[in-house]
């Protein structure tokens, strides 16, 4: 028994030494994008420069590739209290604040920091705070996802080229009139669920940045790829206001 004992107390010992001391502060970071893509290099990134400035006391939880849901419902968690942060652009907070759509218009500016401008304005500032007493809190407003493009099944040159095709697009308003205006049939459903769509001829092509169409292998099962830059797609970072109150400041 004794040698039992002094067993299972130097395993149990072991265990303790070889477990991480469990962090103050644990935030998870839910996007879409899968391991390699730039969202995921920043990710990692930030991951790392986080657990530097606080000396490992704020550790950040990656989850790639939609692990935690839909975008929209992401949101809905972090607006509920939980510890989640995720990826969005302005397109998807029209439901909270309509004015913010105008950032998302097709072919609104040939720049990025044209845009980033108007994010650092006093306008977006009273916009900001009204999002907070609504429930969401940006965290990081000045991210480039980059200039959307259109990866298709056939090759798109002009309105008249997008007639009869179903174009996949993220579920908010501005993204779907843009493509409904330019003569396509907008099919809103999560990036996730893209590949299999185009696989199935559920969808004709679907639009977004280079990098993120590559990274979701998208060329796989579209061949045609039409540089049609009508979106500077600037995004935010956001969470829920109730789960930001808890933190202390300097967190």
């Amino acid at each position: 028994m004794k040698t039992l004992t002094k067993a299972l107390l130097g395993a149990t010992t072991a265990m303790m030494l070889a477990m991480p001391a469990l962090a103050e502060t644990t935030v998870r970071i839910a996007y879409e994008n899968n391991p390699g893509e730039p969202a995921d290099l920043v990710m990692n990134r930030w991951k790392e420069l986080v657990a530097e400035a606080s000396d490992g006391e704020v550790v950040l939880e990656l989850y790639p590739s939609s692990q935690l849901g839909a975008k929209k419902d992401v949101i809905e968690q972090g607006m509920l209290g939980v510890n989640v942060i995720t990826i969005a652009d302005v397109g998807f907070l029209t439901d909270y604040d309509p004015d913010l759509g105008i950032l998302f218009g097709p072919y609104l500016t040939e720049d990025a920091q044209s845009l980033f401008d108007i994010y650092e304005s006093d306008w977006f500032k009273e916009k900001e705070a009204a999002l907070q007493e609504q429930g969401i809190h940006i965290v990081i407003k000045n991210y480039l996802y980059g200039t959307r493009q259109l990866l298709a099944t056939k090759k798109v040159e002009t309105p008249a080229d997008l007639e009869g095709m179903k174009i996949r697009t993220p579920n908010n308003i501005m993204q779907i009139r843009a493509v409904e205006a330019m003569g396509g049939t907008p099919t809103p459903m999560p990036l996730g669920d893209v590949y299999p769509a185009l696989t199935q001829g559920v969808i004709d092509g679907v639009e977004n940045p280079l990098p993120v169409l590559f990274g979701q292998k998208l060329h796989e099962q579209a061949k045609e790829l039409s540089m049609i830059s009508y979106l500077q797609n600037t995004s935010l970072w956001l969470g829920g206001q109730a789960y930001f109150d808890t933190l202390d400041p300097e967190v």
